[in-house]
This record gives C-alpha cells, sequence and structure tokens, in this order.
C-alpha cells in the first residue's frame, strides 16, 4: 500500500515483488460490483493480481505516481478519519438515492 498525493487513504500500486494483506472477496453478487465501481475512484484501473491462495482475484490499482512512502493506518486518526467516514456516508446516500 502506498501513501497517495492529496488523498487520506492508500492505495494498491503495481510491483513485482512487494505483498500487500487484504481481504478476498470470492462472492459478491452483479450490484455489489456496480456500487464498486461506482465508489472507486476512476483513476484505478481493475486488474488481475496473484494472491497467496491461488485463487484468481481482480484489484483496483492505482497506475499513476505515488509517494515513495508506505501509507500507515495511524495516519488516517482523529479528523481526518471522521472526515472520510462523513464523505463515505455521503457518498453512499447520494449513491442510493440513485440518477435524479
Amino acid at each position: 500500500m502506498a501513501q497517495l498525493p492529496d488523498r487520506v487513504y492508500p492505495g494498491l500500486v503495481p510491483s513485482s515483488d512487494d505483498e500487500v494483506a487484504g481481504r478476498l472477496y470470492l462472492d459478491l453478487t452483479s450490484p455489489e460490483w456496480a456500487t464498486l465501481d461506482a465508489f472507486e475512484d476512476p483513476t484505478y484501473m481493475l486488474v488481475n493480481v496473484d494472491v497467496a491462495s491461488g485463487e484468481p482475484a481482480l484489484a483496483y490499482v492505482w497506475p499513476h505516481d505515488h509517494l515513495q512512502a508506505v501509507w500507515r493506518l495511524d495516519r488516517l486518526v482523529g479528523g481526518e478519519l471522521d472526515a472520510y467516514v462523513d464523505r463515505c456516508a455521503a457518498w453512499r446516500k447520494r449513491h442510493e438515492a440513485g440518477p435524479r
């Protein structure tokens, strides 16, 4: 996970030798995929990735420049976390309301 420019959340970036911890969801429905696609920054690319379990997997990968710093969870604390959660909640409300 890399620190992305001007963002409080991390991004998965292309690498041939790094590993990252994560969660693998094998049973997403089409509507759930549509929600993820709508939520993710359009800059991300959805690509096939290798996972330790050998299962086929897709991941949203940041294809552009990123900071050399590794993203750390303790960066997303206090006001930044609260603001991010508020933005996510507002996005979800708009998304569930659908087009107007």
